[in-house]
C-alpha cells in the first residue's frame, strides 16, 4: 500500500457534520491501490464499548487518489480509526499517530477524534438553495426599460461592446423581462452591482447607499424584488466590501484632510498628499487600481458602517441575500460579524462568496453558505465550450 497516499483529518473537507447526530468522513488513498476500506468507531466516552465497524463506499477517483466515505450517526461525540486491505491482500490500520500491521488496543491512545457536533457550526444553507437555479445579471447590458434614465454616451444596443460602453440596462428592463426569465426555469436571479458609481461595471461604489440613477433608485428596485417574489423568483445583491470607490465620501475625505481625516485609518495611505500616478499612494484591490481604494475591515467603524450596509439593503428592499465581491481578502472575523448581521435580519437569506481557489475555510458554518465554484465553472467551459476535456475529466 502507498501510506504517502493515505490521507484523513478531523477536519473539513474529511469530516464535518451533517446534521446534530451524523458526522460524514471521506478518506483519501492512492488510486487503483485499496480494495476496501472499513472505518471502526464509536463514542469517545463509551470506555467499555466496542467498536463498531462499517465499510466505506469508493464515491471518486482521479489521476493520483481515490476518495472513500461514509456517515457516522452516533450521540455526537467520535472516537475512530480505519482498517484497509490492500488489491494485493495487505492489510493495514491508519491512525491519527501512524500506521500498524496489528490493530491497535481499544485504549490507545492514537485513534482520531471528533470530539463533539456543535450545531452552531454544522453547515446548513437556506432550504431554498438547494434546487436553485440562479440566473446573473449584468445591469447595464441586460434590458434597457427607460430610456429616460440612460447616460449621456449610451451605445446602440447591440453594438460589440467595450470594457467602459454603456448601453442603458436598467431595472425596470428586468422588472420587464420576468415573465422571459421564468420561462427559462430559473428561480433566482443575482445582479452584479448596482449601488451608484461611475463605471459600467459597477465595482467601484461611490455610494452604498443610492441605486445608481442609470438603473432606477430605491422605489424601483423594492418594486423589482416585490414583482420577482410574485413570480418565485429570489434576488441577491452584489456587496463590494474589500475596496470602494475613489469618490467614496470616506476616501475623498482622506483625499482632502490626509491624516487629519476621521477616516485616515479606514485605509492603508502610504503617502500623503494621495496621487494616483504613476502608482497609487494608498493600498487598492488588484495591481494599483487607483480607482479602487481598500477598505480596512479590521477598522471597527469600516466594519459598522459595511454591516449597516448589509442589514439596510435586507430591511428595506427585502433582497434575498449577498454575493460577496473579493472576499477572500478580507478578514473572517469580519465575514462571522456579517453572517449574524444578515441572519439575524433574514433567516434564509444566502451569502455567496467570491473565492477562486479552496474554500473550505469560509464553509464551516460560520461564515458563507456557499462561494462561486470558478474550478466548477472552468471545467464547464472546458468541456462544452473549448472541447479540452473529456467527460472523465
Amino acid at each position: 500500500m502507498i501510506k504517502e497516499a493515505i490521507f484523513h483529518k478531523s477536519d473539513i473537507p474529511y469530516a464535518y457534520p451533517v446534521n446534530k447526530d451524523q458526522l460524514k468522513i471521506v478518506l483519501r488513498t492512492a488510486v487503483f491501490d485499496v480494495d476496501r476500506v472499513y472505518i471502526l468507531f464509536k463514542d469517545r466516552y463509551d470506555w467499555l464499548g466496542k467498536f463498531k465497524i462499517k465499510p466505506m463506499t469508493l464515491v471518486h477517483t482521479n489521476e493520483l487518489f481515490d476518495y472513500y466515505e461514509t456517515t457516522l450517526e452516533l450521540n455526537k461525540r467520535f472516537l475512530y480509526f480505519f482498517y484497509l486491505v490492500s488489491e494485493t491482500g495487505e492489510k493495514l490500520y491508519y491512525t491519527e499517530a501512524g500506521f500498524f500491521k496489528k490493530r491497535p488496543e481499544d485504549s490507545f491512545w492514537g485513534f482520531f477524534h471528533y470530539p463533539y457536533i456543535r450545531e452552531k457550526d454544522i453547515f446548513s444553507p437556506p432550504d431554498w438553495t438547494n434546487e436553485c437555479i440562479v440566473y446573473q445579471i449584468f445591469p447595464d447590458r441586460f434590458n434597457n426599460g427607460d430610456k429616460t434614465n440612460d447616460p449621456e454616451n449610451v451605445r446602440p444596443w447591440g453594438e460589440k461592446p467595450t470594457a467602459d460602453s454603456f448601453f442603458g440596462g436598467d431595472l425596470q428592463g428586468i422588472i420587464d423581462k420576468i415573465d422571459y426569465l421564468k420561462e427559462l426555469g430559473i428561480n433566482a436571479i443575482y445582479l452584479t452591482p448596482i449601488f451608484l458609481s461611475p463605471s459600467t461595471h459597477k465595482y467601484d461604489t461611490t455610494d452604498y447607499y443610492t441605486i445608481d440613477p442609470h438603473f432606477g433608485n430605491t422605489e424601483k428596485a423594492k418594486e423589482l424584488v416585490r414583482k420577482c417574489h410574485d413570480n418565485g423568483i429570489k434576488v441577491i445583491f452584489d456587496a463590494v466590501f474589500n475596496h470602494c470607490g475613489y469618490d467614496f465620501f470616506a476616501f475623498q475625505d482622506v483625499v482632502k484632510n490626509g491624516p487629519k481625516s476621521k477616516y485616515w485609518d479606514w485605509f492603508n495611505v502610504y503617502e500623503w498628499p494621495i496621487k494616483t500616478h504613476p502608482k497609487p499612494t494608498y493600498e487598492t484591490f488588484g495591481e494599483n487600481v487607483w480607482r479602487m481604494p481598500k477598505l480596512m475591515t479590521k477598522n471597527p467603524e469600516v466594519q459598522k458602517y459595511l454591516l449597516e450596509v448589509a442589514e439596510y439593503w435586507i430591511r428595506e428592499v427585502d433582497i434575498d441575500g449577498w454575493r460577496l465581491d473579493v472576499a477572500n481578502e478580507i478578514d473572517h472575523h469580519f465575514w462571522r460579524k456579517f453572517r449574524e448581521v444578515v441572519k439575524n435580519a433574514k433567516k434564509d437569506a444566502i451569502i455567496v462568496g467570491e473565492v477562486w481557489h479552496d474554500a473550505s475555510p469560509w464553509l464551516r458554518g460560520d461564515q458563507f453558505d456557499s462561494v462561486m465554484n470558478y474550478p466548477f465553472r472552468n471545467a464547464v467551459v472546458d468541456f462544452f465550450a473549448k472541447r479540452k476535456i473529456s467527460a472523465v475529466k
